[in-house]
Protein backbone atom coordinates (compact mmCIF):
# COMPACT_ATOMS: atom_id res chain seq x y z
CA UNK A 1 0.00 0.00 0.00
CA UNK A 2 1.46 3.26 -0.54
CA UNK A 3 1.55 6.58 0.91
CA UNK A 4 -1.49 8.13 -1.05
CA UNK A 5 -3.51 4.63 -0.33
CA UNK A 6 -2.54 4.99 3.66
CA UNK A 7 -3.50 8.28 3.72
CA UNK A 8 -6.91 7.66 1.77
CA UNK A 9 -7.90 4.83 4.04
CA UNK A 10 -7.19 6.91 7.34
CA UNK A 11 -8.96 9.56 6.11
CA UNK A 12 -11.94 7.37 5.22
CA UNK A 13 -11.62 5.67 8.48
CA UNK A 14 -12.07 9.29 10.51
CA UNK A 15 -14.89 9.95 8.36
CA UNK A 16 -16.71 7.08 9.29
CA UNK A 17 -16.42 7.44 13.06
CA UNK A 18 -18.11 11.08 12.10
CA UNK A 19 -20.64 9.88 10.96
CA UNK A 20 -19.83 8.80 7.26
CA UNK A 21 -19.74 10.77 3.79
CA UNK A 22 -21.98 12.12 1.66
CA UNK A 23 -23.94 14.14 4.15
CA UNK A 24 -25.44 17.24 2.53
CA UNK A 25 -25.30 20.78 3.59
CA UNK A 26 -28.60 22.17 5.48
CA UNK A 27 -29.61 25.74 6.31
CA UNK A 28 -29.33 27.04 10.05
CA UNK A 29 -31.06 30.43 10.78
CA UNK A 30 -28.72 33.13 12.10
CA UNK A 31 -30.73 35.48 13.63
CA UNK A 32 -33.51 37.86 12.95
CA UNK A 33 -32.29 41.10 10.41
CA UNK A 34 -32.78 44.37 10.93
CA UNK A 35 -33.27 47.25 8.30
CA UNK A 36 -29.97 49.35 8.04
CA UNK A 37 -28.55 52.03 6.14
CA UNK A 38 -29.85 51.86 2.53
CA UNK A 39 -31.55 50.12 -0.19
CA UNK A 40 -30.90 46.37 0.40
CA UNK A 41 -29.21 46.40 3.99
CA UNK A 42 -29.54 44.51 7.03
CA UNK A 43 -27.82 43.99 10.53
CA UNK A 44 -27.87 40.72 12.47
CA UNK A 45 -27.45 40.39 16.06
CA UNK A 46 -25.39 36.96 15.89
CA UNK A 47 -24.57 36.91 19.51
CA UNK A 48 -27.18 33.71 19.98
CA UNK A 49 -25.36 31.87 16.87
CA UNK A 50 -21.96 30.14 16.03
CA UNK A 51 -21.15 32.40 13.18
CA UNK A 52 -18.06 32.58 12.65
CA UNK A 53 -15.79 35.00 9.99
CA UNK A 54 -15.34 32.37 7.82
CA UNK A 55 -18.73 31.05 7.03
CA UNK A 56 -19.62 34.81 5.54
CA UNK A 57 -19.69 33.30 2.18
CA UNK A 58 -22.40 31.32 2.35
CA UNK A 59 -25.41 33.37 3.22
CA UNK A 60 -28.89 34.17 2.59
CA UNK A 61 -31.66 36.72 3.64
CA UNK A 62 -34.87 35.03 3.82
CA UNK A 63 -38.26 34.67 5.93
CA UNK A 64 -38.25 32.80 9.23
CA UNK A 65 -39.59 29.16 7.87
CA UNK A 66 -36.65 27.35 5.77
CA UNK A 67 -39.03 26.58 2.65
CA UNK A 68 -38.77 30.21 1.61
CA UNK A 69 -34.49 30.32 1.59
CA UNK A 70 -34.23 28.74 -1.76
CA UNK A 71 -37.80 30.46 -3.31
CA UNK A 72 -38.16 33.92 -1.75
CA UNK A 73 -34.52 34.12 -0.21
CA UNK A 74 -31.88 36.62 -1.59
CA UNK A 75 -28.32 35.78 -1.89
CA UNK A 76 -25.82 37.75 0.45
CA UNK A 77 -23.82 40.05 -1.80
CA UNK A 78 -21.36 41.52 0.94
CA UNK A 79 -21.12 40.81 4.42
CA UNK A 80 -19.16 42.64 7.49
CA UNK A 81 -18.67 41.51 11.02
CA UNK A 82 -18.30 43.65 13.40
CA UNK A 83 -18.01 42.69 16.67
CA UNK A 84 -21.64 40.74 17.50
CA UNK A 85 -23.49 42.37 14.44
CA UNK A 86 -22.95 41.30 11.00
CA UNK A 87 -24.15 43.84 8.03
CA UNK A 88 -25.52 42.00 5.27
CA UNK A 89 -26.05 43.52 1.43
CA UNK A 90 -28.45 42.28 -0.74
CA UNK A 91 -30.43 43.20 -3.77
CA UNK A 92 -31.04 47.36 -3.35
CA UNK A 93 -34.71 45.84 -4.48
CA UNK A 94 -34.83 42.72 -2.22
CA UNK A 95 -38.04 43.18 -0.21
CA UNK A 96 -38.17 40.55 2.80
CA UNK A 97 -41.09 40.41 5.16
CA UNK A 98 -40.16 39.46 8.57
CA UNK A 99 -36.24 38.75 7.38
CA UNK A 100 -34.17 36.58 8.66
CA UNK A 101 -30.10 35.54 7.90
CA UNK A 102 -29.44 31.87 7.42
CA UNK A 103 -26.06 30.13 6.59
CA UNK A 104 -25.27 26.85 4.62
CA UNK A 105 -23.54 24.47 7.06
CA UNK A 106 -21.60 22.21 5.42
CA UNK A 107 -21.35 18.62 7.27
CA UNK A 108 -18.28 18.12 9.64
CA UNK A 109 -16.70 16.26 7.25
CA UNK A 110 -16.67 18.07 4.35
CA UNK A 111 -13.22 19.53 4.31
CA UNK A 112 -11.89 15.86 5.39
CA UNK A 113 -14.01 14.58 2.54
CA UNK A 114 -12.65 16.80 0.15
CA UNK A 115 -8.88 16.13 1.25
CA UNK A 116 -9.81 12.73 0.60
CA UNK A 117 -10.65 13.00 -2.51
CA UNK A 118 -7.70 15.04 -3.75
CA UNK A 119 -4.90 12.93 -1.92
CA UNK A 120 -6.81 9.72 -4.11
CA UNK A 121 -7.00 11.63 -7.10
CA UNK A 122 -3.24 12.46 -7.10
CA UNK A 123 -1.07 10.46 -9.29
CA UNK A 124 2.35 9.57 -9.79
CA UNK A 125 3.78 12.93 -8.59
CA UNK A 126 7.46 13.05 -7.65
CA UNK A 127 7.60 16.32 -5.32
CA UNK A 128 4.10 14.89 -3.57
CA UNK A 129 5.97 11.73 -2.83
CA UNK A 130 8.91 12.86 -2.04
CA UNK A 131 7.09 15.37 0.66
CA UNK A 132 5.41 12.40 2.38
CA UNK A 133 9.05 10.62 2.40
CA UNK A 134 9.95 13.44 4.39
CA UNK A 135 13.24 13.56 1.17
CA UNK A 136 13.03 17.12 0.46
CA UNK A 137 12.40 19.05 3.70
CA UNK A 138 15.32 20.68 4.45
CA UNK A 139 16.94 22.02 7.93
CA UNK A 140 14.54 24.76 9.66
CA UNK A 141 15.99 27.86 10.79
CA UNK A 142 16.37 27.89 14.15
CA UNK A 143 14.67 31.54 15.22
CA UNK A 144 12.89 32.88 18.40
CA UNK A 145 9.24 31.78 18.23
CA UNK A 146 7.20 34.83 17.84
CA UNK A 147 5.09 35.39 20.51
CA UNK A 148 1.13 34.15 20.77
CA UNK A 149 2.11 31.11 18.36
CA UNK A 150 0.96 27.95 19.03
CA UNK A 151 4.03 25.41 18.49
CA UNK A 152 2.80 24.04 15.25
CA UNK A 153 2.50 27.86 13.88
CA UNK A 154 6.07 28.46 14.67
CA UNK A 155 7.06 25.00 13.07
CA UNK A 156 5.76 26.54 10.26
CA UNK A 157 7.60 30.11 10.74
CA UNK A 158 10.74 28.59 11.48
CA UNK A 159 10.24 26.06 8.48
CA UNK A 160 9.45 29.32 5.89
CA UNK A 161 12.96 30.66 7.27
CA UNK A 162 14.76 27.50 6.52
CA UNK A 163 15.92 25.64 3.30
CA UNK A 164 14.15 23.35 0.92
CA UNK A 165 10.51 22.28 0.57
CA UNK A 166 8.00 21.98 3.21
CA UNK A 167 4.26 21.76 3.22
CA UNK A 168 2.25 24.57 5.19
CA UNK A 169 -1.31 23.68 5.52
CA UNK A 170 -4.46 24.55 7.66
CA UNK A 171 -8.41 24.84 7.96
CA UNK A 172 -10.18 27.87 6.87
CA UNK A 173 -9.83 30.22 8.96
CA UNK A 174 -6.20 29.03 10.39
CA UNK A 175 -3.69 32.23 11.46
CA UNK A 176 -0.83 31.76 8.95
CA UNK A 177 2.50 32.98 9.68
CA UNK A 178 4.22 35.40 6.94
CA UNK A 179 6.73 33.41 4.72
Amino acid sequence: MGWREEIAAALGEWIASEGGAGRQPRWQRVGRAARAGGPGEYVVDVRSSDIGPDQLDSLRLAGPETDTIESEGFTVSEAVQNGSLVTVKVARFAEVADAHLWMQKQPPTFLVEALRQGIAGLGEHPLAAALAAGTIGGPRQPAEDPPGFHPAQADAYRACLGEGVHLVWGPPGTARPPC
